[in-house]
């Protein structure tokens, strides 16, 4: 069934058309138009008004839409399993962030992180691999809680001599995370890292509680 392209205000890229008597949709939630199988505009839902009329604002516009359009009406849903994939920087180190659906809100992971620190005249180098829990009150976007526990794999350089230690690591942060149509997303979030002591003889604070500071980009694969 089709909806009917209303008005189309090109500054604000506001789209009112027919209310969808079978579709229910809540404010900010993404809806995508097509016409004849052909993306015309994906955005999100504003406001149901006048009687019999709908608005969304358009984000990603594809086909061009002309007042008096039959197009359809469809919730963009991702299908279990959809991977996202990010690269990003907590507290200055890189990471590979690679999540996997397992619902509509939920997804499990795996996190490699590179981590570099010097103090006191030693180097630490290390790699961090983190599983990850993942939970946003939307698929891929909106407000994104994560968990992550791993191991933290270390090589220690001093003067005269080297030291190697493996530890435990935990993570928890709370974000945002932002998706558009093509599946590019940004998050931001923000929490804290705790390393386990590490028994290493080189006098380096690089144990026990730090801030998580995470930013991040990628896309989401079908």
């Amino acid at each position: 069934m089709g909806v009917e392209v209303f008005r189309i205000d090109p500054g604000r890229k506001v789209i009112t058309l027919s209310a969808d008597e079978e579709m229910t949709c809540s404010p900010r939630e993404q809806l995508c138009l097509f016409r004849k199988n052909e993306l015309g505009a994906c955005g999100e839902f504003l406001s149901y008004g006048p009687p019999g009329q709908m608005k969304m604002r358009s984000s990603l516009s594809g086909q061009r839409l002309y007042v008096g359009d039959i197009v359809t009406l469809r919730k963009p849903e991702l299908p279990m399993g959809a991977t996202n994939a990010t690269l990003g920087i907590n507290y200055l180190f890189p990471f590979v962030h690679v999540q996997q659906l397992i619902s509509r809100n939920v997804s499990y992971g795996l996190m490699p992180m590179v981590i570099w620190f010097s103090q006191n005249g030693a180097d630490l180098r290390a790699v961090a691999i983190l599983a990850t829990l993942n939970y946003h009150t939307r698929t891929y976007r909106g407000l994104w809680l994560r968990g992550g526990i791993g191991l933290h794999i270390a090589k220690i350089r001093l003067t005269n001599s080297t030291d190697g230690t493996t530890s435990l690591m935990i993570l928890g942060t709370a974000g945002w995370r932002w998706m558009w149509p093509s599946g590019f997303n940004i998050a931001a979030s923000a929490g804290a890292q705790y390393f386990f002591d590490s028994k290493i003889k080189a006098d380096l604070k690089f144990s026990g509680l730090l801030p998580a500071l995470v930013l991040e980009v990628g896309f989401t694969f079908l």
